[in-house]
């Protein structure tokens, strides 16, 4: 008598690739593929073709085809979306396939190796997978890396990442109440308490809750607008990043907000020391000069936190800074022990 093929492992690829997987499910299957061979070899050898979609991702392909100024508008589109949907797959295959338990269970249970700068230092590091992380002042970050996952918890402050690719091992950066998934990239995050700002420079992202699985469907960035035009976007939504653009989350108000950066190096200029502003205001730039500031930096006069700044400043230069925006600037500098006072000044008006 010829033994039917038990299609068990159809039906856990089914669940594996639908738009959600259950944590108990996700669990299952990773005690199955340690504890039966016969299971794990005949779920591996199935789920070979489905993994082939990653063949359909080539970032150098796809930036060529979405810059040929001959193909029309609505291909360009059309090409974007499932591009952007092809990768979202491939992420979330990668990630369901490698990394079936629990973040944390005791087949997990390496310990997080802790990073930080103290404010006014920045320091990169390099990870045992070849990644490097190069963090800004005052910034905490955790990092895990074992043979299925590659993990980052990013507790404050801001860091670039350039991220070694690795299909069998992805890479995710905690964020709280959002996470960012992917297998080999770079980008720059920014952490405040209730917000934070990612903004990538090549490959593409998955940004997705952290309290859900990764699905193998995504919603793509609508192709096309300007680097003025910021778009809404759902925060509930699985959201497909790629290269060029920057995101913005408030949790406060659970706004998710997209805008393309024609001059995307600008936001990670900090790891070679330097800041640019081009008519941004006083105000703007004090906060930033307090990031690096051993001094509270402040504003004593209204009428000037509106001045326009076209400068360039290096963050370990902070006086020096100061001393150049006062010759600039319609304002006088007051510094004590622990504190410097901006004043507004009769010159210049």
């Amino acid at each position: 008598m010829t033994k039917l093929k038990d299609n068990s492992t159809d039906r856990d690829l089914a669940k594996l690739f639908s738009d959600h997987i259950s944590k108990q499910d996700a669990g299952r299957i990773g005690q199955l593929m340690e504890s039966d061979s016969s299971y794990e070899a005949d779920f591996l050898r199935t789920s070979s073709a489905t993994l082939a979609a990653k063949d359909l991702i080539d970032d150098e392909d796809i930036r060529k085809l979405l810059n040929e100024d001959s193909l029309p508008a609505s291909k360009k589109r059309s090409f974007w979306i499932s591009t952007g949907i092809a990768a979202a797959f491939l992420i979330a295959a990668t990630f369901a396939l490698q990394n079936f338990l629990p973040w944390g269970t005791s087949n997990q249970a390496e310990s997080l190796q802790r990073y930080a700068t103290r404010i006014g230092e920045q320091k990169t590091f390099s990870l045992s997978d070849g990644s490097t992380l190069t963090l800004n002042t005052g910034t905490v970050l955790r990092v895990q890396i074992n043979d299925n996952f590659r993990k980052v918890i990013l507790d404050k402050g801001e860091a670039f990442f350039d991220i070694e690719k690795d299909e069998q091992r992805p890479f995710s950066v905690d964020l709280g109440e959002k996470t960012i998934s992917v297998l080999g990239t770079q980008f720059n995050i920014r952490k405040q308490p209730e917000s934070f700002t990612m903004a990538l420079v090549e490959g593409v992202v998955a940004l997705h809750n952290s309290d859900e699985p990764l699905s193998a469907t995504s919603t793509a960035i609508p192709f096309g607008g300007t680097s003025e035009e910021q778009i809404n976007l759902n925060p509930q939504s699985q959201q497909t990043i790629k290269a060029g653009w920057v995101v913005s989350y408030n949790q406060n108000n659970q706004t998710l907000l997209a805008q393309q950066d024609a001059d995307i190096s600008r936001r990670h200029a900090w790891t070679n020391g330097f800041i640019p502003f081009s008519g941004e205001s006083l105000v703007n730039l004090v906060n930033e000069l307090n990031r690096y500031s051993g001094k509270k930096i402040l504003i004593g006069d209204s009428s000037i936190m509106d001045l326009q700044v076209y400068a360039g400043i290096r963050v370990d230069q902070i006086d020096q800074t100061l001393k150049a925006l006062e010759m600039t600037l319609p304002i006088r500098i007051e510094q004590d022990f622990d504190r410097v006072l901006i004043l507004g000044s009769d010159k210049n008006r």
